[in-house]
Formats: C-alpha cells, sequence, structure tokens
C-alpha cells in the first residue's frame, strides 16, 4: 500500500537544504580526505617498510572513497537541479510520486520502492 506522503505533501523547500547540506558535509569529506592523501610523510624511505605499506594502502582506500562521494555529490547536484525543474519527488520510472518516508532515506532517488526493486 503507497503511502499517504507522496509528491503534493512535499516541503521542496525542506529538501533543498537538506541536500545542500549533505552537499557541503560531502564536500567538507572529500576536502579531508584530499588533505590526508596529499599530506603526510613525503618520502616512503623515512618510514619502515611495513609502515609505507599500510600507508600507501590507507591512502588507496582515501581515493576510492573520494571516487564514491563525487560520484554521490552528483547526485546531490541532479536532485538540486530536479528541484528546479519541479520534478523532484516524481519516479523516473513510472511517473508516480514518490513517498515522503523515501525522500527522507535517500534524498537522491529517482525511483519509488516499486520501481527500484523491479516490482512494478
Amino acid at each position: 500500500m503507497e503511502s499517504q506522503n507522496t509528491r503534493r505533501d512535499i516541503d521542496l523547500d525542506f529538501f533543498k537544504k537538506l541536500l545542500m547540506l549533505e552537499f557541503e558535509r560531502v564536500r567538507e569529506y572529500i576536502n579531508q580526505k584530499r588533505e590526508y592523501i596529499n599530506g603526510g610523510v613525503t618520502s616512503p624511505f623515512r618510514m619502515h617498510m611495513a609502515e609505507a605499506g599500510t600507508d600507501m594502502m590507507e591512502r588507496e582506500k582515501a581515493f576510492l572513497l573520494i571516487q564514491k562521494q563525487e560520484k554521490y555529490l552528483r547526485s546531490i547536484e541532479r536532485a538540486l537541479q530536479r528541484i528546479k525543474e519541479g520534478n523532484y519527488g516524481i519516479c523516473s520510472k513510472c511517473g508516480n510520486p514518490i513517498p515522503v518516508d523515501r525522500l527522507m532515506a535517500v534524498p537522491v532517488t529517482t525511483q519509488c520502492i516499486k520501481c527500484k526493486n523491479g516490482k512494478l
């Protein structure tokens, strides 16, 4: 049964603020990870080989996290664009309103849960 909290009940200003706050939080996270990657010991020969290996592995993990978060930033930007265009909260597959509880859980979503799960 579909939730009564549908697109017509959405406070777009609330979601815009939520997405903008999330955008800033993710951008700050990315900046911190970039500082970690670019900072620290400049020569691996100054530390023990095992420490250098661990440091390199941690930097590689940070790089992968940055890539994932940059992808999420693009999703946030697209959600903000949908708010501007007036189609935020509308399922891209079936065209039905996305329930507010789904938007609260995943504000960047483009699909209702039925379409996301392939149950349409």
